[in-house]
């Protein structure tokens, strides 16, 4: 896998960036499964909707770095109840709304909630829209 610098204006120094491997195989709709570009340094300082180097929904490339495994140490985590395997495990917090399953790779809305005191708990799926609404 190659790995280049390229300058982001947001965060005002290089970024390391690669492309994910294409699939060996074309899928069954008639759609480019092609590489795809995966920011290495995504994380908090990423803000606003869209990506200062790429132009892309931040979302986008927070999934994609989640999804592609490469730097999964830039990525907190969260133990919840995931909405696609309905097992308990860690999600990935890719934003405020949206956490990355490692177990079957859906991705969830989540939410935190406060209990009593200084405790919180994370809930995904129905639960976690209702709360953001």
């Amino acid at each position: 896998m190659e790995f280049r610098s390229m300058y982001c204006p947001k965060c005002k120094h290089d970024v390391k960036v690669t492309l994910t491997p294409a699939p060996l195989h074309v899928g069954h709709a008639n759609v480019d499964e092609g590489a795809e570009v995966v920011c290495l340094d995504y994380g908090p300082q990423c803000t606003g909707s869209l990506c200062s180097v790429f132009g892309l929904p931040r979302v986008v490339m927070g999934v994609r770095l989640a999804r592609s495994g490469l730097r999964p140490e830039r990525l907190e985590r969260v133990q919840a109840v995931c909405d696609g395997c309905h097992r308990v495990g860690f999600l990935e917090i890719v934003d405020d709304t949206h956490a990355h399953c490692t177990d079957c790779g859906t991705i969830n809305t989540w939410t935190l909630i406060r209990l009593d005191g200084e405790e919180w708990v994370a809930v995904t799926g129905q639960r976690a829209i209702a709360e953001l609404s």
